[in-house]
């Protein structure tokens, strides 16, 4: 199939026992068919081409040469397996489960989760916009993962290596879980760890990393805190959100305290530890540290919090005391 294929009206193609349909062209377009059938799909050329069409009759092996191939919905790709020597890019809502292998780039676009076998991929995996999912604590691939400014990488699995870059956010899990990262991970100027910590259980978001990791002191560390409300003021905990015994240097993010909450980090033998203290507490409340270190906004909340806790209200703050206790200290000047 040449150019004049592509932007052609709808029309099914089967490919029959033996067969192989090639799309071979250098002008970018849309291929409308319906494909169908057990044999393969192989685009070479250096156009991108976009299968507009769900194609999951389709079930035979499809290899990409050059240029890019494009799903704009699930199924576009067929079922069989995706080799993939050029690019591919996911342009939908939902899951991709196809086997996936090869040197390749695989460019997310929207809101996906990756449950098929990426065993075999040891090229790019470019998050470029929305929430990529690794499908869970089996999958496994060791491609080069990439998060772009704006962009989400989150669920469990393992990559090859990470890269966290300007704008771009990294969440273990789908609450509580752990991204492993067979080589290193990299945290550029801007790149942010949105990481979920519970009081509770004691458990945390973790990156597991088995080479070097890299944190440039720009990179921001956003923590989330589950079943903070109920922990005693005064109290410190400790959480490992990186393992690893190699960093490139002493670098730590950039960290900001909260209303109710001061954060450090600790970097020890076996990772990187961030350390809760809950404000306030025996000699004075939140607002004794607050007023110390925080704006005037921020000091005159605080003292409405610590009036409404010693008349016996605190039990009727609810929600309203969770949100007063991550209000941010910046000064928004």
């Amino acid at each position: 199939l040449d150019s004049s294929g592509l932007n052609q009206t709808d029309k099914e193609v089967e490919i029959q026992a033996n067969g192989t349909l090639e799309i071979n062209v250098d002008s970018d377009g849309d291929y409308r068919k319906l494909l169908t059938g057990g044999c393969g799909l192989i685009k070479n050329g250096t156009g991108d081409v976009t299968l507009a069409n769900d194609n999951s009759g389709l079930s035979g092996p499809v290899q990409v040469n050059g240029g890019g191939l494009t799903a704009v919905r699930a199924g576009s790709l067929g079922t069989g397996e995706v080799e993939n020597n050029a690019l591919v890019s996911l342009r939908y809502d939902g899951l991709f489960e196809n086997k996936f292998s090869g040197g390749g780039t695989l460019a997310a676009y929207g809101d996906l989760t990756l449950t098929g076998d990426h065993s075999g991929h040891n090229g790019i995996l470019a998050i470029q916009f929305g929430e990529l999912r690794l499908g869970g604590p089996y999958f496994v691939s060791e491609a080069e993962g990439q998060v772009s400014s704006g962009a989400v990488l989150a669920g469990q699995g393992r990559l090859g290596s990470l890269i966290v870059k300007s704008g771009g956010m990294v969440s273990p899990g789908q609450s509580i879980g752990t991204i492993n990262i067979s080589n290193d991970l990299e945290f550029q100027a801007g790149g942010i760890y949105m990481a979920e910590v519970d009081l509770a259980s004691g458990r945390s978001d973790l990156l597991m990393v088995d080479g070097q990791t890299s944190i440039n002191p720009s990179a921001l560390l956003r923590p989330t805190i589950l079943n903070g409300e109920a922990m005693d003021r005064g109290t410190q905990y400790r959480f490992k959100i990186i393992g690893d015994d190699t960093f490139a240097d002493d670098s730590l993010f950039s960290l900001q305290n909260r209303l109710g909450w001061s954060f450090s980090q600790s970097l020890e033998a076996d990772g990187l530890y961030l350390v809760l203290l809950r404000n306030g507490g025996a000699g004075g409340g939140v607002s004794v540290w607050v007023c110390s270190v925080g704006t005037p906004n921020a000091c005159r909340t605080a003292e409405a919090y610590d009036r409404m806790v010693s008349s016996g209200q605190a039990g009727q703050l609810g929600f309203l005391g969770q949100v007063l206790d991550d209000l941010s200290l910046a000064d928004p000047n």
